[in-house]
Order: C-alpha cells, then sequence, then structure tokens
C-alpha cells in the first residue's frame, strides 16, 4: 500500500502535461495492457451488447489471449493458392478456417436459410447478406476463443465495406500476385479431395500423405475460360479491396513455391503490429566498424527525441570516475 501511495504521488494532476512514472508504461507495455484494452473496446462497440460490463467480463474469460488472437484474410486470383495457403495456415495457428462456399450451407440462422433459397434459385448473395454470414460464423465460441482465417473474400469494395459494417475486420489482410501465364499453369493441375473438399494442385501444391493423394480427382468445373473470366474479375475489383485494407495490407508474390510463399506468410506474421500505444523506444544498434551505427543512432535521438547511449562513452566515465567497473576496465 505504500508503495502504490507513493507511485500514486510521484503523478501531480495539476500539472500539464501529466507526467507518469516509467514502471507505469513498463507494466503496461510487459502485459500487453493497450492491446488488450484497444480488441476490448473494439468488440464492444461493434457488437454492442446489452450488458456492456458482463460482456468483458466473458471475453477476459475466455481461455485464449484474446489481445493476439489471429484474424486473417488472404486474398488472391483464382489458382494463386489462397485456399491452400489459408488451409495450412489455419492447422499450424490452430485457429478457424473459414471458407466462403460453405457458409451458406452451416449457417443455420435465417441468413443461411435465405442465403440457399437464393442459391438454389441461381441467384447471387448480395454483399450484406454474406457480411451477416461471416458475422454470425465469427462471433460463435470456437472462433472467439481460437481466432479465425479467411480466404478468397471479400471480392469487391462492396463486400469489404458490408463486413466492415458488421465489425468482421482482419489484423492481417494479405493479397496473393502472380504472372497470368503462373496462374494459367496451374489450371489442369486443379485436384479436389472428395472426401474432405480439400483443394490440391499437381504444379503448386500435393497432399503429403499418400493415402489422401490416391484419392484425389480432378476439378472439371475449373476450365481455363472460367479462369480467365475470374482472372478478369479479380484484376477489376481488387485493387479497391486492397486500398481498403491499407492498414493491415501485405502483398506476397505466389509466382514461388508454395513453401516459399507458406515462408513469406509466416515471416509477415511474426512482425509486430504497430498499434496505437505509448511505448518507450528501445533500440539497439549493431555493425561492424565504420558502418555507420553512431551516425544513425545520433540521426534516431535527435528525430524521435530519445537519449543516445554510446557504448564507449559509457566506458570512458566509468574509467575517469574510478568506479571499481571502470578499474576493472581499464
Amino acid at each position: 500500500l505504500a508503495a502504490g501511495a507513493g507511485l500514486r504521488a510521484a503523478m501531480d494532476a495539476s500539472q500539464k502535461p501529466l507526467r507518469m512514472p516509467q514502471s507505469y508504461s513498463t507494466y503496461a507495455e510487459r502485459h500487453e495492457l493497450f492491446k488488450l484494452f484497444q480488441v476490448l473496446m473494439q468488440d464492444l462497440v461493434v457488437e454492442m451488447p446489452d450488458d456492456p460490463l458482463q460482456f468483458l467480463i466473458d471475453k477476459l474469460e475466455l481461455p485464449s489471449d484474446i489481445a493476439n488472437l489471429p484474424k486473417i484474410i488472404i486474398n488472391g486470383p483464382p489458382m494463386s493458392g489462397k485456399y491452400s495457403l489459408s488451409y495450412e495456415l489455419a492447422e499450424r495457428l490452430r485457429c478457424i478456417h473459414i471458407v466462403p462456399s460453405k457458409l451458406p450451407e452451416a449457417d443455420a440462422t435465417k441468413f443461411g436459410l435465405k442465403a440457399r433459397k437464393l442459391l438454389k434459385e441461381k441467384k447471387a448473395i448480395p454483399p450484406g447478406l454474406w457480411a451477416k454470414l461471416f458475422m454470425t460464423r465469427v462471433r460463435q465460441k470456437d472462433c472467439q476463443e481460437k481466432g479465425w482465417v479467411i480466404n478468397g473474400f471479400p471480392r469487391t469494395r462492396a463486400e469489404m465495406l458490408a463486413l466492415q459494417a458488421v465489425g468482421v475486420t482482419p489484423k492481417h489482410y494479405f493479397s496473393l500476385k502472380a504472372e497470368t501465364k503462373t496462374l494459367e499453369e496451374r489450371v489442369p493441375g486443379k485436384l479436389i479431395d472428395p472426401r474432405t473438399g480439400d483443394v490440391y494442385n499437381r504444379v503448386f501444391r500435393m497432399p503429403t500423405s499418400s493415402v489422401v493423394e490416391q484419392r484425389l480427382v480432378r476439378d472439371d468445373s475449373c476450365t481455363m475460360e472460367d479462369f480467365r473470366a475470374g482472372f478478369s474479375m479479380y484484376n477489376i475489383n481488387s485493387p479497391a479491396v486492397d486500398k481498403s485494407y491499407e492498414h493491415s495490407y501485405f502483398e506476397l508474390s505466389a509466382d514461388q513455391p508454395f513453401n516459399d510463399v507458406k515462408s513469406q506468410l509466416l515471416l509477415a506474421l511474426a512482425r509486430p503490429l504497430r498499434i496505437d500505444e505509448p511505448r518507450t523506444p528501445r533500440l539497439v544498434l549493431f555493425g561492424p566498424l565504420g558502418s555507420g551505427k553512431s551516425t544513425q543512432a545520433a540521426l534516431l535521438a535527435e528525430r524521435y527525441r530519445i537519449v543516445n547511449i554510446a557504448c564507449d562513452e559509457l566506458v570512458k566515465q566509468e574509467v575517469v570516475a574510478g568506479t571499481p567497473t571502470g578499474r576493472a576496465m581499464q
């Protein structure tokens, strides 16, 4: 209690700007409190529950780390490998793989019923209804506890805006890019597992299991004409969709072998996301003699108004002061 009182006394509300003790921000950084509050507040204003306090309690009682749950969209043209990448990523992260084509059949709500009726009548599902299907799915318990990966959606800006309106927003949006010729070469090799519906490709990705490989059949519904039509529509719509996700956007080259693309994706996910939080910058610059690390450190210190600590200066100070450490160094 005395320690707490001392910390409170260190903050003088009458003095502006308000100066917080370093221990406050260090504690918040260590426990990722700013990220946690950002996630909680975002979920709260999106879902607008009748009992906000109980909603927050339920969120905090989830067994998983809600501040770091994966919320990922992988998009790209036909034959770019977005299904395969999202499937393997979901397996690796142990989160839920959401496939748009499976949502209408799996949804037991009125939205699923309406979507199935439209498909039966060979009518397109409008963006608003698609958004409701996704909203219903990501709010289910498994997605709330494990996170999710969506592949191949949204396809248009209207669908993106509809998703945004119901609060389905990714932390990472991956856009796959590849040359037309590369993708055309993959069309004849598209294979389907009739038991699971999983997608493979003779050129791009084959299953590791020989049992699965033996039961694969060619996807006869995938023709060159269908590919070119889909590729053309993707090129028309993708610039607007990609731009809408610019704050979470990552571009990956799908011209490479599958494992190389997957490695790029995992590397991008390993980078910490930038969030709006007060952080105390702590940088360490390494480099060989003459690499310019002292110059860069000085420029960074000036630009961001942080303290530049030079190792050689610290050594000199200790030696001049005659401290035990300085004498040992000498």
